[in-house]
């Protein structure tokens, strides 16, 4: 167990939450995105979980130079770069179009449908026009 003085530190206790946010959002990518990619888009469970192989490359590969990066630099400067880094990833991300512009256009068709089939039509006119598009009445 972790002895529990050691929470004062404010280092201690920062690098700690931030940890646990950093798993949180890391595991969450993996869970959703893989139920994503199997209920919404049809992969099998073997492809979807290959489409995770770039991201644990890269998080292997990155993990691997954040020792020698931080030798040279300061703590705030080294989680300051690998912000920027992950900056401009979600930049070029943002600018795919492709897999990237079909998976938001599938996730917003499926936001819609879902919002149909859960809202009664006679009291939702929105969801009855939506249903209507689709022909669902």
């Amino acid at each position: 167990m972790v002895e529990m003085s050691l929470f004062r530190s404010r280092a201690f206790s920062g690098g700690t939450i931030t940890m646990m946010l950093w798993a949180f959002g890391v595991f969450g990518i993996y869970f959703f995105t893989s139920i994503y990619l199997q209920n919404i888009l049809g992969f099998s469970p073997t492809k979807a979980g290959l489409a995770f192989v770039p991201m644990a490359l890269c998080l292997a590969l990155f993990a691997g130079l954040a020792g020698p990066v931080s030798r040279f630099l300061r703590a705030h400067q080294t989680v300051a770069l690998g912000m920027a880094i992950m900056a401009g990833g979600l930049y070029l991300i943002s600018r795919l179009g492709g897999i990237a512009g079909q998976a938001r256009k599938s996730a917003e068709g499926t936001a819609q449908g879902r919002r149909c089939l859960l809202a009664p039509p006679d009291r939702n006119p929105r969801a009855r026009d939506e249903l209507a598009v689709i022909g669902r009445r």
